[in-house]
């Protein structure tokens, strides 16, 4: 089985959206979960465990699911509302927040807040328990800085492990990328 990023995701009933990242467990190297963007509902992306693949090729994958059961599958991304005086934190350190939004005054709907008082709200992946959640564009940083970022990853078809990540460095017009053995 090829599980590619971006690839093209089909129900039984259906095309669905595309897949945008792939979760891991760090220990064993194991796919356990691809995530899926379905079309035309923003960003939201749902949880899909390898399981529910019935085939997957360069591209393509399609689901053995109908497209009413692929919305049950919990949703990957949600939102939660940080007051930032509640929280004791820096308005201007939100960066050591990840996905935090500053927002001022009147915050969007249900994050409601006083006018003129600070707040932002963070968005929290829900990866599963000793996963982790890996996606192309994904910066990777050796102990010496930003090294490039994830392209690809390759996998053991066999087991379904990945075995490598492929790093891109460069830009747009020169760069080159680079097969890192996962180990």
């Amino acid at each position: 089985m090829e599980i590619s990023l971006n690839a093209k995701v089909s129900c039984t009933d259906g095309s669905i959206g595309e897949t945008v990242r792939v979760v891991v467990n760090p220990v064993t190297g194991v796919i356990t979960h691809v995530t899926v963007r379905p079309e035309g509902m923003g960003e939201s992306e749902h949880l899909v465990p390898i399981a529910a693949i019935s085939e997957s090729s360069a591209g393509e994958m399609v689901l053995n699911v109908s497209k009413n059961q692929f919305f049950l599958y919990p949703v990957f991304d949600s939102y939660r509302f940080l007051d930032l005086e509640e929280a004791n934190l820096d308005p201007d350190h939100l960066d050591a927040i990840p996905e935090a939004h500053k927002t001022t005054g009147h915050a969007f709907w249900p994050f409601v807040t006083a006018e003129g008082h600070l707040s932002t709200f963070a968005d929290v992946q829900q990866i599963p328990h000793d996963e982790l959640a890996i996606h192309r564009g994904a910066s990777v940083e050796a102990t010496n800085g930003r090294v490039g970022e994830v392209a690809e990853l390759v996998i053991n078809p066999e087991n379904v492990h990945v075995t490598h990540l492929v790093l891109r460095k460069g830009h747009l017009f020169g760069h080159h990328d680079i097969a890192v053995p996962v180990a």
